[in-house]
């Protein structure tokens, strides 16, 4: 799935450049899609699974929740909990599966439509 999202990447948003980054103590380092200063997404490797982080706009989060029966229950989960943000939403998706997989695919076509 890691090398499946990573071609992703590539092929769907070329104009956004992978950089490794340290991110955190807690989180380590990670890869850091952006392009200028707009940030994609940031991957994180794990044993045997990786995180994404997602940051959602106010626009983007109303137009993930009027999409949110096409994501699994697990992202549901994430779009139904309050955000703690006045401005916006941080989402820390953990990649298990494909419908994961699929979930990730979808929340970065409403960031760059």
């Amino acid at each position: 799935m890691w090398e499946s999202l990573l071609s992703y990447l590539e092929s769907q948003f070329p104009e956004y450049e992978s950089e490794l980054i340290f991110y955190n103590p807690q989180h380590g380092w990670g890869f850091r899609y952006r392009r200028e200063a707009q940030q994609l997404c940031v991957l994180f490797p794990e044993r045997g699974a990786f995180k994404a982080l997602v940051i959602l706009s106010p626009e983007e989060e109303e137009a993930a929740q009027e999409k949110i029966n096409f994501f699994n229950m697990r992202i549901r989960e994430l779009l139904n909990q309050p955000s703690t943000l006045p401005q916006g939403r941080w989402m820390w998706i953990r990649l298990e599966d494909h419908t994961d997989f699929v979930g990730l695919r979808l929340l970065l076509e409403i960031k760059v439509p």
